[in-house]
């Protein structure tokens, strides 16, 4: 960014997801170290009792983590009861009192969406394309090299594919898995957007598109 900055250009920064973003423009949430006795005992307590059983303690001291944090997802649920009894603090109160410091670059932030109906279609389409394009074949070479338990696998859709050749869950059903995981996925990005210091406005896919929104946008960045 400086370098860009030093020849008088204008720094893009695209793609990434709401944490890379508020890591760039106001820096890392201090965080204590990992605990290797608080954290051996919650895994634990995830591998006997489920993920999502440590989601609901996650829900009752920290409710703004678990709101963004899958029931599934005991890496990001074990970090975060591990700092709540580490710090006494809420994970996403320290991240909430951290995102509303002074940013370290000046930044115009936009927030690129489109139509709910047609958001949906267009995940429905690219769970279906993904599907017919390997993705199962890809799976299963995964777990021939790394086994079932890496950390891709907990992500949407790889953690869907996982089960339908770990569990026999059917395809048709999988794909139907996929469709739900990522729908909440994106309407976890909108509500954190929503809640995102510096957010100037957002603008439509569609819009983009057209002389009108690209004007939009240069009159934005203008400023």
């Amino acid at each position: 960014i400086a370098d860009i900055v030093n020849r008088s250009k204008l720094p893009v920064v695209v793609g990434g997801t709401g944490l890379w973003i508020r890591a760039l423009l106001r820096g890392l949430v201090d965080l204590p170290p990992v605990d290797p006795e608080i954290r051996a005992r919650l895994e634990a307590a995830a591998e006997d009792r489920g993920a999502p059983a440590l989601h609901a303690r996650l829900a009752e001291v920290d409710p703004v983590s678990a709101t963004a944090v899958h029931p599934n997802d005991a890496l990001r649920i074990v970090r975060a009861l591990e700092v709540y009894e580490q710090t006494g603090t809420a994970l996403g109160t320290l991240r909430k009192a951290h995102a509303l410091g002074r940013p370290r670059y000046r930044a115009v932030f936009l927030v690129l969406d489109m139509d709910r109906d047609r958001h949906g279609a267009t995940i429905e389409a690219r769970a279906k394309q993904m599907l017919e394009s390997g993705w199962v074949d890809e799976v299963r070479a995964l777990r021939a090299r790394w086994g079932d338990d890496i950390r891709p696998f907990g992500s949407v859709g790889y953690r869907e594919v996982l089960e339908h050749l770990r569990d026999g869950v059917p395809l048709d059903e999988t794909r139907r898995r996929i469709v739900k995981s990522t729908r909440v996925y994106a309407r976890r990005q909108r509500t954190w957007f929503k809640g995102e210091p510096g957010v100037s406005w957002r603008v439509d896919e569609a819009e983009l598109r057209t002389r009108s929104g690209l004007a939009r946008v240069a009159k934005e960045l203008g400023r």
